[in-house]
């Protein structure tokens, strides 16, 4: 088995790369903002948890709950963070408020991968702006 010395070396030096870029996590926001939307709205559109992937409970008649969950979810931009938002009723039904069974909307406690990639993704452009011509 071979050393990872040369992919650390390689990591090393693009993470120094990305520290010597001033504002490059600020420009990015807007990217990586849309990014993670696009993921959140995907899982919304197919009724399933942004976190685990599993579909939703269905109503009590059978049916697919908010089907309209993708045009309640809403973020703003501060500075380099990204908060994301529910309106009602959807924010009853993520967190199971009044009864309700709880459907996941929003991830809580950890980011999952995708939406890890979601940010790498986001991230490329801004990068690459920045770093057109230093190599």
């Amino acid at each position: 088995m071979g050393s990872n010395a040369q992919g650390f070396a390689a990591l090393d030096e693009m993470i120094a790369a990305c520290r010597s870029i001033p504002g490059l996590a600020k420009s990015a926001a807007p990217e990586v903002a849309r990014a993670i939307d696009a993921k959140l709205r995907e899982d919304l559109v197919a009724g399933r948890s942004p976190a685990t992937g599993e579909s939703w409970a269905e109503k009590k008649d059978g049916g697919r709950a908010y089907k309209a969950a993708a045009k309640a979810l809403a973020y703003v931009l501060v500075g380099t963070t990204i908060v994301f938002t529910l309106r009602a009723p959807e924010v009853f039904g993520h967190f199971g408020a009044r009864g309700r069974v709880r459907r996941e909307m929003l991830p809580r406690g950890y980011l999952p991968f995708k939406l890890g990639d979601a940010i790498r993704k986001g991230l490329v452009p801004p990068f690459r702006k920045a770093v057109k011509g230093r190599r």
